[in-house]
């Protein structure tokens, strides 16, 4: 399935549906406009066909990023190019005209399979020619909120942002979790959550001129805790976080791996009410303590008066937007502590931790890493059906998930959920509710109707696997020095001012040196980079993965 983001059909919807009704003949000329933008992107999008042989280098870059189905066949064509007309050709990779002011409402297929509707809010000062800042806004309620509570949330920033003293204009996403629909795993401090996220922000840099140094999220509640979870994720992203009303300790309560320490170096501003009868601000305000304890610098405001709430808006949202015009990512930073526990938490701009695993004292020179587990939370591998409305009334199952528990009981596809556990459930909110109540290790039954029979299927919930923890801490200077805790490979990403003017690259691993050599551009990092980003400017040409027991020789 294509993803609409950018194909033709998106900028036609641009012409064709505006925020406001707009006149035939204005209709008309926008046409004759943009015809030829339009029959290029239309003739991107063909199906594939022989002919494919005569495809331009933007026509297939086109068709990698929006045709994931068909990158095996594309990807050696445009590695084929090089690094440097690879690099040159992302650069010029064009945007579609920008959508006229206002607010307006897309669609994208997310990374887990879903359809989800995203909100674009355009300022008046908003100029194709220069790189905005980008506001990214997460809803509370996960697991019932409307798909587009996270609107309100990007209204009331919109109200104050044109407000500002000397403003640089703001481009705002409302974002869509859409939970109650999709299952747990779409939760915003969820591996599949964070990845939706992240493309998002991709889909925004790839419509409109967005400033990757400039990129901010903000959210309330379980959007306040989802803002968190991407500060101690997604660092390399963002420039600053702020959540509101939310809570730190709320994202590893699914058994995610947490760490303070991963908190080092981001730009956070925290707002909770002193009466939150949820997350009381009092409480709130140790966890902080602790985390600026183990490094973090994270600065918050509790309010005396404020529940659940923001309280005033006109004395938070104002400062809320101060602090977004003084932020600035430091793309890469000259040190990094990092604590992971997976490949795919595992990257810290140019440092990743590819494979965990017990080393011995010797190799263990980085800091024993402390991680945060507070709690788990049950997820069967049972998801709704995909749906662009609202979620259907009764428990039907859309999809089972590959090994997952309902697999194993032998849940199917189409099953339409009756009972848990012998109690009476009509939609997947009773099902969630009854499983707040279980445990790792605890057994469970369901009860399905299937083509008009009956079926109680029984299973039992695995206990929850804590894998493997590592820590990296690196420097960069003329040399690149590592100490690792518990990392068996990791890589250094490499960026152009890395290198010697040789060219070389020298890394350390406690003190030995483990790499020494020339680096050239890679043409697959580059365009795995612009797919991960949509950052038209490649940062890093290279990656170096080393083997920690195999490169100090033990």
């Amino acid at each position: 399935m294509s993803n609409p983001a950018l194909p033709a059909r998106t900028i036609v919807r641009s012409i064709l549906v505006p925020a406001t009704f707009s006149p035939l003949f204005g209709l008309a000329v926008k046409l004759v406009r943009y015809l030829p933008l339009l029959a290029l992107l239309l003739l991107c999008r063909a199906p594939v066909a022989a002919q494919d042989t005569e495809l331009t280098p933007e026509q297939m870059l086109d068709r990698y990023l929006h045709f994931p189905d068909q990158r095996e066949a594309v990807r050696p064509k445009l590695l084929a190019l090089g690094a440097d007309k690879l690099a040159e050709l992302i650069r010029g990779y064009p945007r579609p005209p920008a959508p006229e002011v206002g607010e307006h409402k897309f669609e994208t297929e997310c990374p887990d399979g879903f359809k989800r509707p995203y909100w674009v809010t355009i300022p008046a000062d908003y100029d194709a020619a220069k790189p905005a800042a980008l506001l990214v806004c997460l809803h509370g309620g996960v697991m019932a909120a409307p798909v587009d509570s996270s609107v309100a949330i990007m209204r009331w920033y919109n109200k104050y942002i044109g407000a500002r003293e000397n403003p640089r204009p703001i481009v705002t996403l409302a974002a869509s979790a859409d939970c109650y629909g999709t299952w747990m795993n779409a939760a915003w401090w969820r591996d599949a959550g964070r990845q939706n996220i992240l493309h998002f922000i991709r889909q925004a840099k790839l419509r409109l001129n967005i400033d990757p140094e400039r990129v901010y999220i903000t959210g309330f509640s379980d959007g306040g805790s989802g803002t968190l979870s991407m500060a101690f994720n997604s660092p390399d992203v963002f420039a600053g976080y702020q959540p509101m009303c939310g809570d730190p300790v709320i994202p590893p309560t699914d058994g995610v791996m947490h760490a303070y320490t991963n908190l080092k170096g981001a730009n956070i501003h925290a707002f909770n009410g002193a009466k939150d009868p949820i997350y009381p601000g009092k409480e709130v305000e140790k966890l902080y303590r602790e985390a600026n304890k183990q490094g973090a610098s994270i600065d918050w405001f509790i309010h005396p008066t404020a529940g659940h709430d923001w309280g005033d808006p006109d004395e938070i949202f104002p400062v809320q937007l101060g602090f977004l015009d003084q932020w600035v990512r430091p793309a890469v930073p000259d040190s990094i502590d990092w604590t992971a526990d997976r490949a795919l938490t595992g990257r810290r701009c140019w440092i990743s931790i590819d494979e965990c695993g017990e080393l011995t004292k010797a190799q263990n020179k980085a800091k024993k890493p402390v991680a945060l587990r507070t709690g788990y939370r049950i997820d069967l591998g049972i998801k709704a059906p995909a749906t662009q409305g609202p979620p259907a009334e009764d428990a039907i199952v859309g999809k089972v998930d590959k090994d997952s528990v309902a697999e194993k009981m032998g849940i199917k596809d189409g099953d339409q959920v009756v009972k848990c556990d012998g109690q009476d459930v009509k939609t997947f909110a009773d099902v969630r509710m009854l499983l707040s109540q279980k445990h790792g290790g605890d057994d469970i039954s369901l009860t399905v109707e299937r083509a008009g029979e009956i079926h109680t299927y029984t299973g039992t919930i695995p206990k929850p696997v804590k894998l493997p923890v590592g820590r990296i801490q690196a420097k960069r200077a003329s040399t690149i020095s590592v100490e690792v805790y518990d990392v068996k490979r990791f890589s250094v990403w490499v960026t152009r001012d890395m290198l010697s003017a040789k060219g070389e690259l020298t890394i350390k691993l406690n003190k030995s040196k483990v790499f020494d050599g020339k680096v050239e551009a890679d043409a697959g990092v580059i365009l795995d980079e612009f797919t991960r980003t949509g950052d038209r400017e490649p940062l890093y040409v290279a990656r170096v993965q080393i083997d920690v027991a195999e490169a100090l020789g033990k």
